[in-house]
């Protein structure tokens, strides 16, 4: 009996073996058994990580993780409702699938603080414009007992004076030079360049019309060059100590674009408006392409693309530069254009009521978002992922991702803001409007 005891054991042993070595393998691999389905299916991962770290992780409303990054592990394939909390931020939240033996990436969320604004200026400050990269600005401050020029920065978010003048004096900020080493301010109706670096002098411009410092631009390379139009003239100026002097004109045209390729100019020439480009000088030029008839355009070259906003037709082109040149894409009821800075890799484009985004590699389009008050302006994030609009009710940003419903958060109810400034991480967000005052926010 003994043996016979034994030997009914070391069956049912190796029989319950069999049946639980590939159960409890199929467990290890990551199989369960779907109670729904009545059948056992492989299971899927949901990866999460989060900027700042440290934030709970809730599935189908379960805390699954107290910290990011973090993985969950063997969930059934489906769709999940995924929310992320950090005390002091937004939430964010997202139904996502996930398949069978795969994972399910979720690196890009960035959270967002809910942040009161500081004020960093009163209604004094009269006007901004960049200096260099969106990171360094100058303000026009009008103070009790002073009016001065102020270098902003981003970065630090401190306020350095350049240059004061008597208060009640009528002082106007025009144009700055790229790269912020050069400015053309009028002071009492005078005109006058104020240059930073390396030493701070002041040249007067007053050997030259007045006329020649109300629509001008600098060369992009060359900060003691600017052009200037007048009546369909078009002037290259240069300024040097004795002031302003004009180096060439061309007539009859009617736009004028500096880049670092040379200047695109239109013409019109037997009722059709032409675009050519002047590589080396305005003797010279090559001819590009005709346009539709506009009254308003401007352009931006990013590498080998020229972007002509033409706002008279709510209409954008883009053009291929090379040995020919070719509509790349074009996009109507559109008002305004912006590339991201980082590598150009993709284009925000938009109207009054619509955000785009195009991606030039795949030639290829998205909606970001649809809204029925005006926008007023919208900025890239610098991360990339993410998409800064203001309107009627503030400031807002939306992350591009296109799995589900994008997450939309307000940042300021500061409704259309004259200027809208973020450093260099996107980290701290500064709003000006003018009559308002000067505003910081910590949003990361």
């Amino acid at each position: 009996m003994k043996m016979l005891h034994k030997r009914i054991l070391w069956i049912g042993a190796t029989i319950l073996f069999l049946i639980a070595a590939p159960l409890l393998l199929g467990y290890a691999l990551g199989y369960r058994y779907n109670f729904q389905k009545q059948k056992i299916e492989s299971t899927g991962i949901i990866y999460i990580k989060t900027f700042p770290r440290n934030a709970i992780v809730y599935v189908n409303d379960k805390l699954e993780a107290k910290v990011t990054p973090t993985q969950i592990n063997y969930l059934l394939p489906g769709r999940y409702r995924v929310r992320v909390e950090k005390i002091g931020f937004f939430d964010w939240r997202k139904e996502l699938a996930v398949q069978a033996g795969l994972t399910t990436f979720i690196e890009d969320v960035v959270m967002f603080r809910d942040s009161a604004a500081t004020e960093m200026a009163s209604a004094s400050l009269f006007q901004l414009a960049t200096l260099y990269d969106n990171r360094r600005w100058l303000a026009v401050r009008h103070g009790v007992e002073t009016v001065s020029f102020s270098i902003f920065s981003a970065e630090s978010g401190t306020f350095q004076t350049v240059i004061d003048f008597p208060p009640g004096d009528d002082v106007e900020l025009l144009n700055v030079a790229p790269g912020g080493d050069n400015l053309i301010y009028r002071h009492n109706k005078a005109t006058y360049l104020l240059t930073l670096q390396p030493t701070r002098q002041i040249t007067d411009l007053g050997n030259l019309s007045p006329r020649y410092w109300d629509n001008f631009k600098w060369h992009p390379l060359q900060s003691n060059t600017v052009y200037s139009q007048i009546d369909n003239i078009l002037s290259e100026i240069v300024i040097d100590a004795n002031g302003g002097r004009i180096l060439r004109q061309l007539n009859d045209v009617l736009f004028y674009f500096p880049t670092v390729r040379g200047l695109y100019y239109v013409t019109e020439e037997q009722g059709q408006q032409k675009l050519y480009l002047a590589s080396d000088n305005l003797d010279s030029a090559e001819y590009i392409v005709n346009l539709p008839h506009t009254e308003n355009l401007t352009a931006e070259l990013v590498d080998d693309i020229l972007t002509l906003v033409d706002k008279t037709n709510h209409t954008v082109y883009l053009l291929r530069l090379g040995q020919q040149t070719e509509l790349l894409q074009m996009f109507s009821e559109t008002d305004n254009i912006s590339w991201y800075p980082v590598n150009s890799d993709k284009m925000l484009y938009w109207n009054e009521n619509q955000i785009n985004i195009y991606y030039p590699s795949t030639n290829s389009s998205i909606l970001l978002t649809r809204l029925t008050d005006p926008i007023h302006s919208v900025h890239w994030h610098p991360n990339g992922t993410y998409v800064l609009y203001t309107s009627a009710d503030g400031t807002y940003i939306t992350e591009t991702d296109q799995r589900d419903y994008r997450n939309v958060y307000q940042l300021s109810d500061i409704d259309y803001p004259d200027n809208l400034i973020l450093n260099q991480k996107g980290s701290l967000m500064y709003i000006f409007k003018r009559g308002q005052g000067f505003f910081s926010y910590q949003i990361q």
